[in-house]
Protein backbone atom coordinates (compact mmCIF):
# COMPACT_ATOMS: atom_id res chain seq x y z
CA UNK A 1 0.00 0.00 0.00
CA UNK A 2 2.77 2.36 1.00
CA UNK A 3 4.83 1.53 -2.09
CA UNK A 4 1.79 2.06 -4.32
CA UNK A 5 1.16 5.49 -2.79
CA UNK A 6 4.77 6.56 -3.34
CA UNK A 7 4.67 5.34 -6.96
CA UNK A 8 1.43 7.27 -7.64
CA UNK A 9 2.79 10.49 -6.10
CA UNK A 10 5.98 10.21 -8.17
CA UNK A 11 3.98 9.80 -11.38
CA UNK A 12 1.81 12.78 -10.44
CA UNK A 13 4.87 15.02 -9.87
CA UNK A 14 6.37 13.97 -13.19
CA UNK A 15 3.05 14.66 -14.89
CA UNK A 16 3.04 18.21 -13.47
CA UNK A 17 6.74 18.98 -14.02
CA UNK A 18 6.93 17.81 -17.64
CA UNK A 19 4.66 20.58 -19.07
CA UNK A 20 6.42 23.19 -16.90
CA UNK A 21 9.83 22.08 -18.18
CA UNK A 22 8.56 22.17 -21.79
CA UNK A 23 7.16 25.70 -21.30
CA UNK A 24 10.43 26.96 -19.75
CA UNK A 25 12.44 25.60 -22.63
CA UNK A 26 10.16 27.35 -25.12
CA UNK A 27 10.33 30.73 -23.38
CA UNK A 28 14.16 30.59 -23.20
CA UNK A 29 14.47 30.30 -26.96
CA UNK A 30 15.22 33.41 -29.02
CA UNK A 31 11.82 34.83 -30.11
CA UNK A 32 13.45 36.17 -33.27
CA UNK A 33 13.82 32.59 -34.49
CA UNK A 34 10.04 32.01 -34.56
CA UNK A 35 7.32 33.15 -36.89
CA UNK A 36 3.94 34.57 -35.85
CA UNK A 37 2.64 31.02 -35.21
CA UNK A 38 5.50 30.20 -32.87
CA UNK A 39 7.35 27.90 -35.28
CA UNK A 40 11.10 27.75 -34.59
CA UNK A 41 13.24 28.08 -37.71
CA UNK A 42 16.45 27.32 -35.83
CA UNK A 43 19.56 29.41 -35.14
CA UNK A 44 20.29 32.02 -37.78
CA UNK A 45 23.61 33.35 -38.95
CA UNK A 46 25.06 35.88 -36.48
CA UNK A 47 25.72 38.30 -39.32
CA UNK A 48 21.98 38.72 -39.79
CA UNK A 49 21.71 40.17 -36.29
CA UNK A 50 24.45 42.76 -36.76
CA UNK A 51 23.13 46.36 -36.68
CA UNK A 52 22.64 48.07 -40.01
CA UNK A 53 25.00 50.77 -41.24
CA UNK A 54 24.18 54.06 -39.39
CA UNK A 55 22.25 56.53 -41.49
CA UNK A 56 23.80 59.69 -42.85
CA UNK A 57 22.52 62.85 -41.24
CA UNK A 58 22.90 66.64 -41.28
CA UNK A 59 23.82 68.78 -38.27
CA UNK A 60 23.89 72.53 -37.73
CA UNK A 61 26.65 73.37 -35.23
CA UNK A 62 26.93 76.73 -33.47
CA UNK A 63 30.30 77.55 -31.85
CA UNK A 64 30.62 80.42 -29.40
CA UNK A 65 33.80 81.21 -27.48
CA UNK A 66 36.65 83.52 -26.59
CA UNK A 67 39.41 84.47 -29.06
CA UNK A 68 43.03 85.45 -28.58
CA UNK A 69 46.48 85.45 -30.21
CA UNK A 70 49.68 83.47 -29.78
CA UNK A 71 52.79 85.72 -30.08
CA UNK A 72 50.95 89.00 -29.49
CA UNK A 73 52.74 92.16 -30.74
CA UNK A 74 53.10 95.30 -28.65
CA UNK A 75 49.88 97.28 -27.99
CA UNK A 76 47.81 94.36 -29.32
CA UNK A 77 46.86 92.86 -25.94
CA UNK A 78 43.27 91.67 -25.98
CA UNK A 79 40.55 91.60 -23.36
CA UNK A 80 39.52 88.11 -22.21
CA UNK A 81 35.72 88.29 -22.55
CA UNK A 82 35.56 91.14 -25.07
CA UNK A 83 37.40 89.16 -27.75
CA UNK A 84 34.99 86.50 -28.98
CA UNK A 85 34.03 84.37 -31.94
CA UNK A 86 30.71 83.12 -33.30
CA UNK A 87 30.67 80.36 -35.89
CA UNK A 88 27.79 78.58 -37.60
CA UNK A 89 28.47 75.49 -39.75
CA UNK A 90 26.29 72.99 -41.60
CA UNK A 91 27.78 69.46 -41.54
CA UNK A 92 26.95 66.36 -43.58
CA UNK A 93 27.93 63.29 -41.57
CA UNK A 94 28.88 60.07 -43.39
CA UNK A 95 29.38 56.82 -41.39
CA UNK A 96 32.47 54.69 -42.03
CA UNK A 97 31.02 51.22 -42.54
CA UNK A 98 29.42 49.75 -39.42
CA UNK A 99 31.95 51.33 -37.08
CA UNK A 100 31.56 54.09 -34.50
CA UNK A 101 33.44 56.54 -36.75
CA UNK A 102 32.12 59.15 -39.17
CA UNK A 103 33.43 61.71 -41.65
CA UNK A 104 31.85 65.15 -41.31
CA UNK A 105 32.04 67.64 -44.20
CA UNK A 106 31.06 71.19 -43.30
CA UNK A 107 30.42 74.61 -44.76
CA UNK A 108 30.22 77.63 -42.46
CA UNK A 109 30.66 81.31 -41.77
CA UNK A 110 32.23 82.98 -38.73
CA UNK A 111 32.68 86.40 -37.16
CA UNK A 112 35.52 87.20 -34.77
CA UNK A 113 35.87 90.42 -32.74
CA UNK A 114 39.20 91.34 -31.14
CA UNK A 115 38.90 94.02 -28.45
CA UNK A 116 42.13 95.79 -27.45
CA UNK A 117 42.96 96.58 -23.82
CA UNK A 118 44.93 99.73 -24.56
CA UNK A 119 43.91 102.91 -26.39
CA UNK A 120 45.45 101.68 -29.63
CA UNK A 121 43.92 100.60 -32.92
CA UNK A 122 45.00 98.89 -36.10
CA UNK A 123 46.03 101.13 -38.99
CA UNK A 124 48.48 101.30 -41.91
CA UNK A 125 51.56 103.39 -42.56
CA UNK A 126 51.46 106.26 -45.03
CA UNK A 127 54.60 105.24 -46.92
CA UNK A 128 54.76 103.15 -50.08
CA UNK A 129 54.91 99.86 -48.14
CA UNK A 130 51.57 100.52 -46.39
CA UNK A 131 52.42 98.12 -43.56
CA UNK A 132 49.92 97.31 -40.83
CA UNK A 133 50.77 98.63 -37.36
CA UNK A 134 49.24 99.52 -34.03
CA UNK A 135 48.75 103.27 -33.56
CA UNK A 136 47.40 105.42 -30.72
CA UNK A 137 43.74 106.23 -31.35
CA UNK A 138 44.33 109.93 -30.66
CA UNK A 139 46.56 109.99 -33.76
CA UNK A 140 43.99 108.24 -35.96
CA UNK A 141 40.87 110.27 -35.19
CA UNK A 142 40.39 113.71 -33.65
CA UNK A 143 39.74 113.04 -29.96
CA UNK A 144 40.58 115.54 -27.24
CA UNK A 145 41.65 112.99 -24.65
CA UNK A 146 42.25 109.27 -24.47
CA UNK A 147 39.96 109.21 -21.42
CA UNK A 148 37.02 109.63 -23.80
CA UNK A 149 37.82 106.32 -25.53
CA UNK A 150 35.60 103.41 -24.47
CA UNK A 151 37.04 100.57 -26.53
CA UNK A 152 38.80 99.67 -29.76
CA UNK A 153 37.82 96.58 -31.71
CA UNK A 154 38.97 94.78 -34.83
CA UNK A 155 36.42 92.56 -36.60
CA UNK A 156 36.71 90.06 -39.41
CA UNK A 157 34.41 87.61 -41.18
CA UNK A 158 35.37 84.40 -42.92
CA UNK A 159 33.72 81.61 -44.89
CA UNK A 160 35.18 78.14 -44.40
CA UNK A 161 35.23 74.53 -45.51
CA UNK A 162 35.72 71.96 -42.74
CA UNK A 163 36.51 68.25 -42.55
CA UNK A 164 36.27 66.30 -39.28
CA UNK A 165 36.69 62.67 -38.19
CA UNK A 166 34.24 61.85 -35.43
CA UNK A 167 33.83 58.99 -32.93
CA UNK A 168 30.34 58.35 -31.55
CA UNK A 169 29.79 56.03 -28.58
CA UNK A 170 26.27 55.32 -29.88
CA UNK A 171 26.45 54.35 -33.54
CA UNK A 172 22.72 53.58 -33.85
CA UNK A 173 21.87 57.12 -32.65
CA UNK A 174 25.03 59.13 -33.48
CA UNK A 175 23.68 62.37 -32.03
CA UNK A 176 23.16 60.73 -28.64
CA UNK A 177 25.88 59.81 -26.16
CA UNK A 178 29.57 60.71 -25.96
CA UNK A 179 31.51 62.00 -28.98
CA UNK A 180 34.99 63.24 -29.85
CA UNK A 181 36.20 64.75 -33.14
CA UNK A 182 39.37 66.12 -34.71
CA UNK A 183 39.82 67.82 -38.05
CA UNK A 184 40.74 70.98 -39.86
CA UNK A 185 39.38 73.78 -42.00
CA UNK A 186 40.35 76.25 -44.68
CA UNK A 187 38.81 79.71 -44.62
CA UNK A 188 38.51 82.80 -46.81
CA UNK A 189 38.61 86.08 -44.90
CA UNK A 190 36.58 89.09 -45.95
CA UNK A 191 35.20 92.41 -44.68
CA UNK A 192 37.80 93.29 -41.98
CA UNK A 193 37.21 96.55 -40.12
CA UNK A 194 38.16 98.53 -37.02
CA UNK A 195 35.59 100.04 -34.66
CA UNK A 196 36.39 102.75 -32.12
CA UNK A 197 33.77 103.70 -29.55
CA UNK A 198 34.26 107.04 -27.78
CA UNK A 199 32.45 109.94 -26.18
CA UNK A 200 32.40 113.46 -27.58
CA UNK A 201 30.33 116.40 -26.34
CA UNK A 202 28.54 113.99 -23.98
CA UNK A 203 27.44 111.85 -26.92
CA UNK A 204 28.44 108.24 -27.69
CA UNK A 205 30.03 107.95 -31.12
CA UNK A 206 31.51 105.15 -33.23
CA UNK A 207 34.29 105.47 -35.80
CA UNK A 208 34.51 102.57 -38.31
CA UNK A 209 37.25 101.97 -40.88
CA UNK A 210 36.87 99.14 -43.41
CA UNK A 211 40.17 98.05 -44.92
CA UNK A 212 42.09 94.85 -45.69
CA UNK A 213 44.99 95.67 -43.30
CA UNK A 214 47.27 93.25 -45.22
CA UNK A 215 45.45 90.21 -43.85
CA UNK A 216 45.96 86.89 -45.61
CA UNK A 217 42.80 86.17 -47.56
CA UNK A 218 43.20 82.42 -47.06
CA UNK A 219 43.88 80.75 -43.72
CA UNK A 220 43.83 77.19 -42.39
CA UNK A 221 43.72 75.59 -38.96
CA UNK A 222 43.05 72.57 -36.76
CA UNK A 223 39.94 71.80 -34.72
CA UNK A 224 39.09 69.46 -31.82
CA UNK A 225 35.73 68.73 -30.19
CA UNK A 226 34.47 66.69 -27.24
CA UNK A 227 31.00 66.47 -25.77
CA UNK A 228 27.82 64.64 -24.88
CA UNK A 229 24.59 64.49 -26.90
CA UNK A 230 24.15 67.87 -28.66
CA UNK A 231 26.50 69.89 -26.44
CA UNK A 232 30.26 70.06 -26.39
CA UNK A 233 33.50 71.99 -26.09
CA UNK A 234 35.77 73.03 -28.98
CA UNK A 235 39.29 74.32 -29.53
CA UNK A 236 40.39 75.89 -32.80
CA UNK A 237 43.98 76.81 -33.64
CA UNK A 238 44.88 78.80 -36.74
CA UNK A 239 48.12 77.47 -38.26
CA UNK A 240 48.66 80.05 -41.00
CA UNK A 241 50.07 83.58 -40.36
CA UNK A 242 47.50 86.34 -40.03
CA UNK A 243 49.26 88.95 -42.14
CA UNK A 244 50.94 88.86 -45.53
CA UNK A 245 54.74 88.38 -45.29
CA UNK A 246 56.59 91.52 -44.14
CA UNK A 247 53.34 93.51 -44.10
CA UNK A 248 52.15 93.02 -40.52
CA UNK A 249 53.30 94.22 -37.08
CA UNK A 250 56.85 93.44 -36.06
CA UNK A 251 56.38 89.88 -34.84
CA UNK A 252 57.29 86.57 -36.46
CA UNK A 253 53.87 84.87 -36.55
CA UNK A 254 50.55 85.91 -34.98
CA UNK A 255 48.46 82.77 -34.57
CA UNK A 256 44.81 83.22 -33.51
CA UNK A 257 43.08 80.57 -31.41
CA UNK A 258 39.62 80.21 -29.88
CA UNK A 259 37.99 77.98 -27.28
CA UNK A 260 34.36 77.71 -26.26
CA UNK A 261 31.11 75.74 -26.31
CA UNK A 262 29.21 74.05 -29.16
CA UNK A 263 25.51 73.42 -29.78
CA UNK A 264 23.99 71.09 -32.37
CA UNK A 265 20.72 72.74 -33.40
CA UNK A 266 19.41 69.90 -35.64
Amino acid sequence: MKKTLIRNLTCAWLFLLLPAYTWAQATNQDPQNKDSNGYDYGIKDEDEFQPEIPLRYTSLVLDFGIANFIRVPEHMDLTFWGSRTLDGSLYYNIPIGKSHFMVSCGLGIANTDYTFKSTYTMTRTNDTDRKTKMEAITKVIDIKSSKDIKNSMFSIYNAKLALEFRFNSNKEEPQEGFFIAIGGDIGFQFSPSTKISYEEDKENKVHIIKERFNFNKVHYGALARIGWHRFGLFYHQTLSPVFNPNKGPEVERILPFSVGISFNLL
